[in-house]
């Protein structure tokens, strides 16, 4: 390969790996944005970072519920507003009071319409909860396949390149796994931040799914190689076989002259 090949090649595969990598962590987060995750992962964090209890209103709440299906709490928690609270969350007490309204509170705030790109947004007064959002989602989720696109551009750009097709398994396998190592210490990274948690809780679902779609690109790389060598060694027994035909028949057109000579 020449050198100048081998430098665009290996340009190349810088480039891949680092679309890979950008490529992980946005797939981990268009991920870990689903509604029913962010969800779980929301009600916890506000729940360790406020105090929200209904100890006052619970015992009217189960006495209204007595005969009425549903409890309509007029609150200017979270800006919510009247949320209706069905009397059977009621019933069962102040813990599924609370979860109800916080789910009720991330739900507003999930499908909402943010009117502000996703980078705008913390000057107004919707940040941070659009980080967590269908917004959010969406975005990211926009920009995933914009990096998968190039990624496959630069795969192919490799493949033009190198000089034994088949090794592209290999190495494109290698890049996998090797961007998938920095999703190790993400989660560790995030953790002490609020709100980080969920926007990474996948992390380590898309680090396992990556490393082994790169295992099996590798193992893909290696059977090639091996059934690229017993088929040169079917090509060189048949060199061979060929070689010995042709020397036989040689020598009997040779005898066959040298007897004609001698008669």
């Amino acid at each position: 390969m020449g050198m100048i090949r081998g430098g665009l090649l290996f340009f190349a595969g810088l480039l891949l790996l680092v679309s890979l990598i950008i490529g992980n962590i946005l797939l981990t987060m268009g991920m870990s944005l689903s509604y029913e995750n962010a969800k779980v992962g929301l009600t916890d964090s506000i729940k360790k970072n406020t105090n929200i209890n209904f100890n006052q209103e619970i015992s009217s709440m189960q006495i209204y519920c007595q005969s009425n299906q549903e409890y309509v709490l007029n609150s200017n928690l979270y800006n919510l507003g009247s949320v209706s609270i069905p009397c059977d969350v009621v019933a069962q007490g102040q813990d599924s009071v609370v979860n109800f309204v916080i789910g009720k509170y991330i739900e507003t705030n999930y499908y909402k319409e943010y009117q502000c790109n996703l980078f705008d947004c913390p000057l107004e007064s919707v940040a941070p909860f659009v980080y967590v959002s269908q917004h959010a989602k969406n975005y990211w989720n926009q920009w995933f396949y914009y990096d998968l696109f190039a990624s496959l551009i630069l795969i192919g750009i490799m493949f033009l390149l190198i000089e034994k097709k088949r090794s592209i398994f290999v190495n494109v396998g290698t890049l996998m796994i090797i961007s998938s190592l920095p999703l190790l210490a993400l989660n560790w990274l995030v953790s002490s931040f609020n709100f980080a948690d969920v926007l990474f809780s996948k992390v380590k679902l898309v680090f396992w799914v990556v490393f082994i779609i790169g295992l099996i690109l590798i193992s893909i790389g290696i059977a090639f190689r091996f059934w690229g060598f017993f088929e040169g060694g079917d090509e060189e027994t048949s060199k061979k076989e060929i070689k010995e035909i042709v020397e036989e028949e040689v020598s009997k057109v040779k005898e066959k002259i040298s007897k004609s000579k001698n008669k």
